[in-house]
């Protein structure tokens, strides 16, 4: 599959890649993406930008009546990429949660090469990464992630989904054994304060997705 450099008309489900290509200066060129649950920080992209369904369930109708030049896709429209390439190219930017920010970086680069730009930002947010690396190897805090959903609580170790937090901003875990999965390991109050961290990192999933 070929992708045109300069895509003047993009659907986008991917919320990371509409960031990165509203920093590089081309957010008018988004014409569709999913609008009903948009976190904080992009509550302000242009009201010219058409619904197009949701996360999970694209609207395929929407979505040919725009006539877009690039569709790009996250993990949980990737069902959906047999119909939307019979629309536009289509593709997606994988992150590997095990190598984040290499990942990512190399994911911001590519969006940023479809315009024939440098991906300047990656430079602050590098500078970023080393300044809170910095502080924590300097330090003696351990730290424990935690997830709520639903009312229930979730804890996750250095090697989940959430690595990036240990490998590159270089946050030291405690000592629990906390087992690795998808949807990390059931915590309780009590847990929590039996393991005694320093330092909490809560994502509050219920919140993040409305």
């Amino acid at each position: 599959m070929t992708v045109k450099t300069n895509p003047k008309k993009i659907v986008v489900f991917d919320l990371g890649v509409a960031d990165t290509i509203r920093e590089l200066g081309f957010v008018d060129n988004i014409v569709g993406m999913p609008l009903k649950t948009l976190p904080t920080y992009l509550k302000d992209l242009p009201s010219s930008i058409q619904p197009t369904g949701s996360m999970v369930e694209p609207d395929i109708e929407a979505i040919a009546s725009l006539e877009p030049d690039l569709i790009i896709v996250s993990g949980r429209t990737i069902k959906f990429l047999d119909q939307l390439k019979e629309i536009a190219p289509t593709v997606i930017f994988s992150v590997d949660q095990k190598d984040y920010w290499n990942s990512v970086s190399k994911n911001i680069r590519s969006v940023a090469s479809l315009f024939g730009k440098e991906a300047e930002a990656i430079k602050t947010l590098e500078a970023s990464i080393k300044k809170v690396a910095d502080m924590n190897e300097k330090s003696n805090n351990k730290a424990l992630t935690l997830m709520l959903n639903e009312g229930k609580m979730s804890a996750f170790g250095a090697d989940s989904r959430f690595a990036f937090l240990y490998q590159s901003l270089k946050f030291k875990a405690t000592d629990a054994k906390i087992e690795d999965s998808k949807h990390g390991q059931e915590m309780s109050f009590e847990g929590i304060k039996e393991i005694n961290p320093d330092t909490i990192i809560l994502l509050n999933r219920t919140l993040a997705i409305g």
